[in-house]
């Protein structure tokens, strides 16, 4: 009885790997971003950013000026920096992007690659969106359960 709950257990976890894979390869950033972006100025205070994240509940912003983006900012970033410091001063500069017809394994790769945890969406140049690694965690699960 041991020995079949390990085999079954082994065969699912390959089974699974094989369901990811394919999902990461198919899916499209598009399928799974947030299309409602919080932006900040870059000389917007930290103070500024860090209520903006509190009263919306999330954990990644994009950095824009004058509709381009410009760097990327999180709640680890911010950490103990004081309120009344700018934005400008502990972004994480030139935003990674990508664009919305990419796969979520590219997604996945730019952020793994460039060490953030969210990525810009583009599309036609346009910010349109942001996926964050719980935007890929949420689609490998979501549509692993459904399998």
């Amino acid at each position: 009885m041991v020995m079949r709950r390990t085999h079954v257990r082994v065969g699912g976890r390959r089974a699974i790997f094989r369901r990811e894979s394919t999902i990461m390869s198919l899916m499209k950033v598009a399928d799974i971003m947030s299309p409602h972006v919080i932006t900040v100025d870059p000389s917007a205070t930290v103070g500024r950013a860090r209520d903006l994240m509190r009263a919306r509940e999330i954990h990644h912003m994009v950095v824009t000026e004058q509709q381009r983006v410009v760097g990327l900012l999180s709640l680890t970033d911010l950490g103990k920096v004081p309120d009344d410091h700018a934005v400008s001063e502990v972004m994480q500069r030139n935003g990674v992007t990508i664009d919305r017809s990419a796969t979520i394994r590219e997604a996945a790769s730019l952020m793994n690659g460039n060490g953030v945890g969210c990525v810009a969406v583009l599309s036609g140049g346009a910010l349109c969106g942001i996926v964050t690694t719980a935007d890929l965690r949420r689609a490998v699960t979501t549509s692993d359960s459904r399998s």
